[in-house]
């Protein structure tokens, strides 16, 4: 079922996917300093945060309220605000 989640992480963390295409993301510009620069494959999102893993294969949860982030979709890299992050992850993952 590929481990898609809307709530909490899965045991078998599988990226989320638009169409065929992971979505990478990179926090920037944290309230937290220590979220600046966190980045992955989103592999779950919840109401308020998303949940990356990364490239050193560990789960983390960013609460998407206090970044701004490059996201990587289809080859092409786009800076979002938070509420612009949320509208694409809900459109483009919506379920069928």
């Amino acid at each position: 079922m590929g481990g898609v989640s809307w709530g909490r992480p899965t045991n078998d963390p599988q990226p989320l996917r638009a169409g065929h295409m992971a979505i990478w993301v990179e926090a920037i510009d944290c309230r937290s300093s220590s979220l600046n620069g966190l980045s992955g494959l989103v592999i779950s999102m919840g109401k308020n945060t998303i949940v990356i893993l990364t490239e050193g294969g560990s789960e983390k949860v960013i609460p998407v309220a206090e970044c701004r982030y490059y996201v990587k979709v289809d080859g092409c890299t786009y800076l979002m605000d938070s509420r612009t992050l949320i509208k694409m992850l809900r459109r483009v993952l919506r379920p069928k």
